[in-house]
């Protein structure tokens, strides 16, 4: 059954937005909107809101009267922060201001805070800190690498100039500082200084610190529906406001399985998931994961643990009456770009547990996970998302080894061997380095055993040696050595000297831990792994906030090519789902395919 609602399609009045429509365009399977009269009309100083009469998409016709928030049929009050030149300091106001002041006075959360994290960079945001010294009163000056060198004040760039360097920040009752002497500097009408902005049509945006700026003319290219007012959904997930759950878990509480107020409801709405992820609606951090089901037999997945839904209290963690055991864990995306990822997602697929793999009677330190044991060690022919580049044989993470590139830079590598059994580094940045070895894709149920015919190959660490290597604290002449150059082992060799191999191939892993197979999760499809996208926040996401994130993970959701700082929209380089496993397998994120993907 589908019945009418009132949903609320937000769009803005911006002229350009034709410019970026094509590039744009949403896949084949987005939302879909009837078209209807208008019902209301509201104007802010960066975007225009419409409510249109629709219907919800098949599946999601729910009771919404656990949601909290207004009415479902009135427009819900929306913040947005000021434009540069309409910005006034100490007005226009984040609803969350006295809040994340009070907070940060009592020793909780992160020391510096932005809010908004994500603008449009012809808005503003505020800035917040609170010195580790305990200093109070004044004036401040803030230097800290994620907030970056820029001048923000673009208001009084004077000061900024002539003062005593860095952020110049107040904890004297002006400049929009809340409380003068509380320890808590703020300061408000920051924004991108126009020297930063080299082409208003430039579609790169930009990412500084822990800071976020979008191009404009994306303003109202990404439209969202309300399901309810702290409910809408586009084509990429779900945009909730958690209200206090968000702020609390920012700050205090924490936030995990043992409390997802947003699978919740999700789950109320008739969502079902593979994964949930956690996109956080500014940067509170970077990726992670959490264990909830181990559903997967015949893997190195945490040898000895056994599967973790025999657990008894596991349905207190969930807030459900159901054990919901088709739900295998949760992604944490705490910054700012989907750059993490699929690396979090392989930690639910594959684990990595390889403890004693691929023998008892070996030296640990040919285990695939030798190191930290939850990844996939960097000496091993295996290439995945699981390893990081190559670190240095003799200090290990996180002195990684550099080697020049094809434009003669030195940069991370990573390990190859060839067919005359001899092994080299690579370029880290070569995308067959984010590709996943068939005993990867194995593992993820997207290949048959029969289909992997590659023999791998893991080395001892304490056994292999690079020539022609130094360290390099500084840039030298024209060479640039890359940054944390004091954690770097620069190499004009490519060849790893290696005393001693041990070779395995998917005989031998199947007949370590058996047939590969799925528990507990009848409707699971490895080729379109479904995964709850919960983008959170303590008060309604802004258009910046949900266009930023939409743009983002379209990208990572659509490309099957390795993203590079080129290709991306945010000038970060990752693998893509689709990239990573060469098409075999798709990520649904769109609320209205998570359903029943497999009908």
């Amino acid at each position: 059954m589908i019945i009418p609602i009132i949903l609320i399609t937000c769009t803005s009045n911006a002229d350009n937005v034709n410019t970026v429509a094509n590039d744009l365009a949403l896949n084949e399977n987005e939302l879909e909107t009837t078209t209807s009269t208008t019902t209301t009309s509201t104007t802010t100083t960066s975007t225009t809101t419409t409510s249109t009469t629709t219907t919800i998409p098949q599946g999601l016709e729910r009771s919404f009267s656990t949601f909290a928030g207004e009415d479902l049929n009135n427009e819900p009050k929306q913040w947005y922060p000021s434009l540069k030149d309409k910005c006034i300091k100490g007005e226009n106001l984040s609803p969350n201001f006295e809040r994340i002041t009070i907070e940060l006075s009592r020793g909780n959360g992160r020391e510096f805070q932005f809010e908004p994290g994500i603008i449009f960079w012809d808005e503003t945001f505020t800035m917040f800190y609170r010195p580790e010294n305990g200093a109070s009163g004044g004036v401040f000056p803030f230097k800290n690498l994620m907030v970056g060198d820029l001048l923000y004040d673009i208001h009084n760039i004077k000061d900024a100039i002539e003062g005593p360097g860095g952020h110049v920040l107040y904890d004297d009752g002006t400049n929009g500082d809340l409380v003068a002497d509380d320890g808590i500097y703020t300061n408000t009408c920051l924004g991108l200084p126009e020297s930063e902005i080299n082409n208003e049509n430039d579609s790169r945006n930009k990412i500084i610190g822990d800071m976020a700026f979008l191009n404009p003319i994306y303003r109202g290219s990404v439209p969202t529906e309300y399901l309810t007012s702290d409910v809408r959904i586009n084509d990429i997930g779900f945009f909730i406001n958690t209200g206090d759950w968000y702020f609390n878990s920012k700050f205090t509480t924490g936030r995990g399985i043992q409390n997802c107020y947003p699978c919740k409801i999700l789950w109320e709405l008739g969502i079902e998931f593979d994964f949930m992820s956690y996109i956080s609606r500014e940067a509170t951090g970077g990726w992670g994961y959490s264990r909830v089901h181990d559903n997967f037999t015949g893997m190195c997945l945490y040898e000895g643990e056994g599967n973790i839904n025999i657990r008894p209290e596991l349905s207190e963690y969930l807030i459900s009456d159901n054990p919901h055991t088709e739900w295998i864990g949760l992604i944490h995306n705490n910054y700012l770009h989907p750059g993490g990822f699929t690396h979090e997602l392989l930690h639910g697929l594959a684990g990595v547990g390889c403890t004693t793999f691929p023998g008892n009677d070996l030296n640990e330190e040919f285990t695939l996970n030798y190191g930290d044991r939850m990844h996939l060690k960097d000496t091993t022919t295996i290439n995945s998302a699981m390893t990081g580049p190559f670190w240095d044989p003799s200090r290990g993470h996180p002195y990684s080894v550099r080697i020049k590139n094809e434009k003669d830079l030195y940069r991370e590598a990573f390990l190859t061997r060839d067919n005359n059994g001899n092994y080299f580094l690579k370029p880290y940045s070569e995308s067959i380095a984010h590709i996943e070895s068939d005993i990867m894709l194995y593992q993820f149920g997207l290949i048959n055993a029969s289909q992997v015919t590659d023999t791998y190959y893991s080395i001892a660490v304490s056994e292999i040696s690079i020539d022609n290597c130094f360290t390099r604290p500084e840039h030298i002449d024209n060479i640039i050595y890359g940054n944390s150059q004091n954690r770097g082992l620069f190499c004009d060799s490519t060849i790893v000297n290696v005393e001693r191999e041990v070779p395995f191939n998917i005989d031998d892993f199947i007949n370590f831990y058996g047939e590969w197979g799925i528990e507990g999760s009848p409707n699971y499809n490895p080729e379109k792994i479904r995964v709850g996208m919960a983008y959170i926040s303590d008060r309604a996401h802004t258009e910046a906030e949900i266009t930023w994130h939409t743009l983002a993970f379209r990208q990572y959701q659509q490309s099957n090519e390795f993203i590079t700082d080129i290709t991306a929209i945010f000038g970060e380089s990752y693998p893509t789902w689709l990239s990573a496993t060469r098409g075999l397998g798709k990520i649904i994120m769109n609320p209205t395919l998570l359903i029943d993907v497999n009908d």
